[in-house]
């Protein structure tokens, strides 16, 4: 049992990390571009000279894909718990409220440095 599952965290580490650096190679996702479906929206209405029927289309096509996103989101996250034991439910809560704590501390340096840099233009 444990040279299986010792097995499968190597596989499944071995594809994640496959994956992220076929995202870096492809030039996948960037921190520095438009963030968040308005921002992206608004950047490709400008980059591609959308009209406003191409432009309605495409924020209609964000929002359908931000809800199934956030569906999926919810599927995944009751079949997590449908295996977890209560302990383990209470520990991953845990775990992301700590991770969501790290996220909000780096959305903060972040906004901090853009103001610093925009104070010095």
């Amino acid at each position: 049992m444990q040279g299986t599952l010792k097995k499968t965290l190597i596989g499944t580490t071995l594809v994640s990390l496959l994956a992220v650096s076929g995202l870096s190679l492809a030039g996948g996702p960037r921190h520095d571009g438009p963030q968040g479906p308005g921002a992206r929206l608004e950047h490709l209405s400008e980059a591609l000279s959308l009209t406003d029927d191409q432009r309605d289309a495409m924020a209609d096509i964000f929002r359908e894909q931000g809800q199934a996103m956030r569906q999926l989101h919810a599927e995944t996250e009751s079949k997590i718990a449908s295996v977890l034991t209560e302990e383990q439910e209470v520990k991953l809560k845990a775990m992301r409220e700590e991770r969501r704590g790290q996220w909000e501390e780096r959305r903060e340096r972040r906004e901090e440095r853009r103001a610093e840099r925009s104070g010095k233009n």
